[in-house]
């Protein structure tokens, strides 16, 4: 099997993706449908390229079709004996779909109480909201699967930051509104989104791209009226840490 020219390195929680999700057919790799981020390059004119947990991918099939930044789940295949370029991998047979996306929302450069301000932003109440698939960062989009208790209810999903701390490491938390049509992207039984980070890593992400926080999402209300907010990934010490790939 010929190895990829690998661009970008990838994040501890996307590297089990290389071997649960190629498939070998003779000379060539099936790729499953993982994350992508649609770019163009000046040196390759007309040519859309798929950034990918893998690296970066030539997808002339999609060439028009999307803009740069875009966010897809997508699938392909890669025939090393049949390439017509040697700079880069081109695929093919790529399936894909869009996936909503939305920025994050930088509390603490709006408000002063960060507490209510979560509050305000936390409308509604997700029961037993879960996590799928594989926390993922391309091109400063942080890639989200949601699994909810009542797949009937839709939810505009906003990834917000405060100045709130644990452990000196910062805490996001996933806010949900009800809607109907919802921004985020249904795909099989869940709901998927990607957010633009690229102000928190801007503070959070060191010199090679490396950046953790912890994840929150709100839960309920308890007697009191207060909203309780729980850990969406949790861990040996909830704490999410990965690599912005560029």
């Amino acid at each position: 099997m010929k190895t990829m020219k690998i661009v970008f390195l990838c994040s501890t929680l996307c590297l089990s993706f290389l071997t649960n999700c190629i498939q070998n057919v003779g000379n060539s790799q099936n790729f499953s449908t993982d994350n992508a981020v649609v770019c163009y390059y000046t040196d390759f004119p007309g040519i859309t390229f798929l950034n990918t947990p893998y690296g970066a991918i030539a997808a002339p099939e999609l060439n028009g079709k999307y803009e740069k930044g875009d966010c897809l789940f997508a699938s392909f295949t890669i025939d090393y004996d049949n390439q017509p370029n040697n700079q880069y991998y081109t695929a093919t047979n790529v399936s894909e779909k869009k996936i909503g996306k939305t920025d994050i929302i930088m509390l603490n450069a709006v408000y002063q109480n960060v507490n209510d301000s979560i509050d305000k932003m936390s409308q509604d109440s997700i029961k037993n909201l879960t996590f799928v698939g594989s926390v993922c960062c391309i091109n400063n989009n942080l890639f989200m699967g949601f699994d909810q208790l009542d797949a009937n209810r839709n939810y505009d999903y906003q990834l917000v930051y405060s100045d709130s701390l644990i452990d000196e490491m910062p805490v996001l938390y996933v806010c949900a509104k009800e809607a109907n049509p919802s921004s985020a992207t249904t795909y099989g039984d869940y709901r998927y989104q990607a957010f633009d980070i690229t102000p928190f890593l801007a503070e959070y992400a060191d010199e090679n791209n490396n950046f953790s926080f912890y994840l929150k999402y709100k839960k309920g209300v308890d007697m009191n009226g207060k909203n309780v907010y729980a850990f969406l990934l949790t861990s040996a010490n909830n704490l999410v840490s990965l690599v912005n790939l560029n």
